[in-house]
């Protein structure tokens, strides 16, 4: 390789122009969506009420379904948090979220800290 531009960093794959394309198994489409959900770092969400200890799953709802239609580059039509899900960082939950196409899927979310600054760590589907 004499040309600069022709250089690979170690451990990734050169594109030729009119080569094949990527085959999908390289980066499957789950893999990209859960890469896509866990780089949406941090939701911050505001507890209810004075000094709240519990968080406001309406506001949740609410800040987690553009984040998600951001990432996912979908439609969703719906977002179900709990309710009385106390501020204990480092405690975990799910909120069902449903897609345009009627798929729901199971949002894993993290309490990180007495703020109820709350992080997304994964999506799976609900069976």
């Amino acid at each position: 390789m004499d040309n600069v531009a022709d250089a690979v960093a170690p451990g990734r794959l050169k594109y030729s122009p009119g080569a094949a394309p990527f085959p999908e198994s390289a980066l499957t489409r789950s893999r990209r969506i859960l890469i896509a959900v866990a780089s949406t770092v941090a939701l911050a969400v505001i507890c209810a009420g004075c000094g709240g200890t519990t968080v406001d799953p309406v506001k949740l709802e609410d800040t987690l379904q553009p984040s998600l239609e951001k990432s996912f580059h979908e439609k969703i039509i719906y977002v179900d948090c709990p309710s009385g899900q106390k501020v204990d960082p480092g405690a975990t939950f799910t909120c069902e979220v449903t897609f345009s196409d009627h798929k729901r899927k199971a949002a894993l979310l993290e309490i990180r800290d007495k703020e109820a600054d709350i992080s997304t760590l994964g999506l799976e589907a609900i069976k």
